[in-house]
């Protein structure tokens, strides 16, 4: 499977690369929400086809968040929003979940399927 471009501006560990970012951002002439946009579902979309790890997804999605409101944003668009919280309920097990219950598979993967099953129409 080919990897996203947009995935190279990810660290290693899943940070992304702020300043490539915003480069990149730039180059392209798009808004922050755009940005945020392609880069959630790229992210989304590899996680999903298994080429992205969950703390690696997760932890980009982490940081996307505060990008998205330092880069100029005013909040945090759709569908980043939802992705960033697909990943976010994966991060923890409920009380009232079982022991066996695994937050990533119960929680996240679902929310992911409806997400990218809608599909992203890009603008500015």
């Amino acid at each position: 499977m080919n990897e996203h471009p947009l995935l190279s501006l990810l660290e290693v560990t899943g940070t992304l690369r702020e300043p490539a970012l915003e480069r990149e951002r730039a180059a392209r002439g798009w808004s922050v929400e755009r940005m945020c946009n392609e880069l959630a579902v790229a992210i989304a979309e590899s996680y999903m086809a298994g080429s992205l790890g969950f703390e690696a997804a997760d932890t980009a999605m982490n940081w996307l968040w505060p990008y998205g409101f330092n880069a100029g944003g005013q909040y945090l668009p759709e569908p980043c929003n939802e992705i960033y919280l697909a990943f976010d309920a994966g991060e923890w097990k409920r009380s009232s979940d079982p022991a066996e219950l695994d937050p990533e598979q119960a929680y996240t993967r679902p929310r992911l399927l409806k997400i990218l099953a809608r599909g992203y129409s890009a603008s500015a």
